[in-house]
């Protein structure tokens, strides 16, 4: 990290000699191709539980991640005081701290970010298998135009909801049901009334609706565009939003389909079409496949859990649901392949009254109960 110099001039003020303060990024490597799970494994039990790389390589059970456990960040005190105003990418920030200048717009600045994505990761109970808390953590250092960087819809979403953990950014008031009754679903007729401005959580949940839209319409993006839906289904859950609740965790849900992520090879639909199962590429390695997988099965227990308080009709019927079950979560993090014969399908038999010791944790079971 080196120290520039150079000057600034206004009309209102002069800045000479100001510190710039120039660092450079070594970009991950990207992980080896990985072709999922082989059908192979189905027909013959007894093959080993091998995947195979685009560079010939084979793993067996084991991890290829150097260092799957999750970085210890330094979390910011309670007391802590950021500056929570969102600022354009083109206002200027003056200081010692690096701003990227193409940092998106109505993000918060690097270091507020931060602090919101580690208290995301570290107090919702299914953060870490949403995502791969390790690996995202590390994109954040990556250049916003990097590939790897995370979507705009997935930092917007984390920023509202994690600001559910901390103290330092603003959200909605808690409803008040001497205004307007428990059961009301509409509670935007409330927020009129109210007239006021919005939070920092609801302005980020509104900037993570939008982009996503965007993304939707340029089909890109699409898988993280699904996991801002389900955290934005988390969000609406926790403000008591029932309608949003209802209709994102509905739009998650058929957005499953078209991606492929409601069913697993060799299971694949009986219609002849020339488009493909899913319009997602093939994972890369076994963490991205079982994230998808995760992905899938909290966005389905969010939908079923919503549909038992109102007996509406589901987005996704379970005869359309040919997926295995979530491995624990030690696996996931250490992307640990685990073949079919070693794990349950959704239509398995017996499925609530059998639990393969191997295979049982708090989130397999309770993708099972759903």
């Amino acid at each position: 990290m080196s120290f520039q110099t150079s000057s600034f001039t206004s009309a209102d003020s002069s800045f000479s000699t100001l510190p710039i303060i120039s660092a450079s990024l070594k970009t991950i490597d990207s992980p080896p191709e990985y072709n999922g799970l082989s059908s192979s494994h189905l027909s013959n039990p007894n093959s080993p539980a091998t995947s195979r790389y685009q560079d010939g390589a084979t793993v067996s059970r084991v991890s290829h991640l150097d260092d799957p456990r999750f970085p210890s960040h330094t979390m910011f005190p309670s007391t802590a005081v950021f500056n929570t105003t969102v600022r354009s990418s083109s206002e200027p920030s003056f200081g010692l701290d690096v701003m990227w200048p193409n940092w998106p717009p109505n993000l918060p600045e690097p270091e507020l970010l931060r602090h919101l994505v580690e208290v995301f990761f570290v107090f919702h109970p299914h953060a870490n298998r949403l995502f791969h808390g390790a690996s995202f953590m590390s994109t954040l250092s990556l250049p916003p135009n990097h590939p790897k960087f995370p979507s705009p819809p997935v930092l917007h979403a984390i920023c509202a909801i994690g600001s559910l953990y901390t103290a330092v950014v603003t959200s909605p008031p808690l409803p008040d049901f001497r205004e307007s009754p428990p059961d009301e679903i509409f509670l935007q007729r409330q927020r009129i009334k109210e007239q006021r401005i919005d939070s920092f959580a609801e302005q980020q949940a509104k900037h993570a609706r939008e982009t996503a839209d965007h993304l939707n319409s340029l089909g890109e993006d699409l898988f993280q565009v699904f996991q801002a839906n389900i955290i934005l289904s988390w969000f609406y859950w926790s403000h008591s939003r029932w309608v949003d609740v209802f209709l994102f965790s509905a739009h998650s849900m058929r957005l499953s389909v078209p991606l492929g992520l409601n069913m697993c090879p060799p299971f694949h639909s009986i219609s002849n079409s020339e488009r493909p199962a899913s319009i997602l590429p093939p994972a890369r390695n076994v963490i991205e496949d079982e994230m998808r997988r995760n992905a899938f099965w909290l966005a389905y227990a969010t939908e079923r859990q919503h549909g038992c308080g109102n007996g509406w009709a589901l987005s996704l019927d379970d005869q359309d649901v040919s997926q295995l079950l979530p491995v624990r979560g030690d696996q996931f993090e250490h992307g640990i392949l685990v073949t079919p014969q070693d794990r349950q399908w959704a239509h398995t038999r017996d499925l609530l009254l059998v639990h393969p010791e191997k295979q049982t944790d708090s989130f397999i079971l309770s993708s099972e109960d759903v």
